[in-house]
C-alpha cells in the first residue's frame, strides 16, 4: 500500500507541475505566432504608408507632351527639384520601429534614388538656363556690336569662334546629363526588381499579399 500510495503522490504532483508550467506560459509574455503578427501589421503600416509616397512620386512624372518655353521647363524642373527633396525626406521620416531589414534596405535605395534624380533635374534646370542665355547673347544686338568692332581690330572671328567654344561646352554638358538620365533608369529598373524580392519574402513570412507599390 505504501508503494501505491507514493507512486499516487508522485502521479500528482507531477500532474500539478504539469497545470502549473501551462498556466505559467499562458500568462508570460506573447507567443512567437503573436509577436510575428505583431510584426507583420507593422510591416503592413510602414508598406501603406510608403505606397502614399510613391503614389506621390508617381504624379510627378506626368508631364504634358505640348511644346514649352524653355522658361516654363526650367520652372517646371526646380519644382520638381524640391518636390523629389520632399519625397526624399518623407520615407526618411517614416518609422523603423519592428520594421524588417529587406524593407529597411529598400526605403534606403528608395531615397538615394530621389535624391539623386532631385540633383538631375536641378543641373537639367541649369543646363537648359545656360543654354537659354548662349542663344539670347548669340542673338543680341550687343553680340553683333562686339563681332564689329573685334573684326576692326583683327578678331573677325574671336566672336564666333567664342560662341562655338561656349556651344561645345553645351554640348559636353549636355551628353553627360543624358549619361546620367541613362544611369537614373537603370537604377531605377533595380530598385524595381529589388520591390519584387522584398513584397515576396514579406507576403510569404506574413501570410498576406504586400502589393506592388503604385
Amino acid at each position: 500500500m505504501k508503494k501505491v500510495h507514493t507512486f499516487a503522490l508522485a502521479f500528482t504532483l507531477a500532474c500539478a507541475l504539469i497545470v502549473v508550467f501551462i498556466m505559467l506560459r499562458s500568462c508570460g509574455g506573447p507567443s512567437i505566432p503573436n509577436e510575428l503578427q505583431a510584426r507583420g501589421n507593422d510591416n503592413w503600416q510602414y508598406w501603406q504608408q510608403l505606397n502614399e509616397i510613391s503614389k506621390r512620386g508617381t504624379a510627378l512624372g506626368k508631364s504634358s507632351n505640348e511644346a514649352q518655353p524653355p522658361e516654363a521647363i526650367i520652372s517646371q524642373m526646380q519644382k520638381l527639384t524640391t518636390d523629389l527633396r520632399t519625397l526624399s525626406r518623407s520615407v526618411s521620416a517614416l518609422p523603423v520601429v519592428n520594421i524588417d531589414s529587406e524593407v529597411i534596405n529598400y526605403s534606403a535605395e528608395l531615397v538615394y534614388l530621389l535624391n539623386e534624380s532631385s540633383d538631375t533635374a536641378s543641373d537639367t534646370a541649369r543646363l537648359i538656363g545656360e543654354s537659354k542665355k548662349d542663344q539670347d547673347d548669340a542673338n543680341s544686338f550687343g553680340s553683333g556690336v562686339e563681332a564689329f568692332v573685334r573684326g576692326l581690330f583683327g578678331d573677325p572671328l574671336g566672336a564666333y569662334n567664342d560662341q562655338k567654344a561656349q556651344g561645345a561646352q553645351l554640348s559636353k554638358k549636355g551628353n553627360a546629363l543624358k549619361s546620367r538620365l541613362t544611369e537614373l533608369q537603370q537604377k531605377s529598373n533595380k530598385l524595381e526588381a529589388l520591390q519584387i524580392q522584398v513584397r515576396s519574402a514579406l507576403s510569404q513570412r506574413y501570410h498576406r499579399d504586400f502589393p506592388k507599390l503604385e
